[in-house]
């Protein structure tokens, strides 16, 4: 952000940087393998209130993303409404925080939020089909880091009643609608002072990421 006061200081924070618009997929796809909670709302659903789901995305070999992947409690929807595609909003959260001028040297600079966001459109259908393998996936994919690494086959019968009460779903991509505020409009000084002494180490490591980076 540039240096600046008055008048011209207030319209910087209300209008962000162009940069901010600048991202290609493959920025989209890191931030929902490393932030996959999903709000998932669409307005053709039995009721308006959103869903909070963990989506697996999957790319094709350009990177671009095509699809996503879950599962959800078959109580949400009734049983006749699993037959119906829907017209779906799934929005991705990543790092977000304040940013104090305390953080930098440079007094007159102005503070600001930075932020990393993607929201993707596509039709929703069900799978009962795939339901057991989108378990799997999804707890091969969160275990993968752990140093034993969890099964579901551990869980033995139980997993396979529990799996009677949810349903598969997929999400085809046709839109997506992303804001990466990371700093991309600061000098190189402030940048640095920021990610030096940011508290939120996954905000400075993404600003970071981003700066070695850039969209291509």
């Amino acid at each position: 952000m540039a240096h600046t006061s008055g008048p011209d200081a207030a319209k910087k924070i209300m209008s962000p940087p162009s940069a901010v618009r600048e991202w290609d997929s493959r920025d989209v796809l890191a931030l929902i393998r490393e932030f996959p909670l999903a709000t998932i709302s669409s307005p053709s659903w039995p009721d308006s209130l959103p869903l909070f789901l963990p989506l697996l995305a999957h790319a094709d070999d350009k990177g671009h993303i095509i699809r996503l992947e879950g599962h959800l409690a078959r109580r949400r929807f009734p049983p006749a409404d699993l037959q119906a595609p829907y017209s779906v909003r799934a929005l991705f959260c990543g790092p977000q925080a304040y940013v104090s001028p305390h953080l930098v040297t440079n007094r007159n600079w102005i503070p600001t939020w930075n932020y990393a966001r993607a929201e993707l459109r596509g039709i929703l259908r069900f799978h009962e089909e795939q339901t057991w393998q989108s378990v799997q996936d999804l707890v091969h994919v969160m275990e993968t880091a752990q140093p034993d690494p969890w099964t579901l086959d551990e869980a033995g019968e139980r997993a396979t009643r529990l799996a009677q009460h949810i349903v598969a779903f997929t999400i085809e991509v046709d839109g997506i609608d992303a804001a990466f505020k990371l700093g991309q409009d600061e000098t190189p000084e402030i940048f640095s002072e920021i990610v030096a002494n940011h508290p939120d180490r996954a905000l400075a490591r993404w600003m970071q990421r981003f700066r070695d980076n850039p969209p291509a």
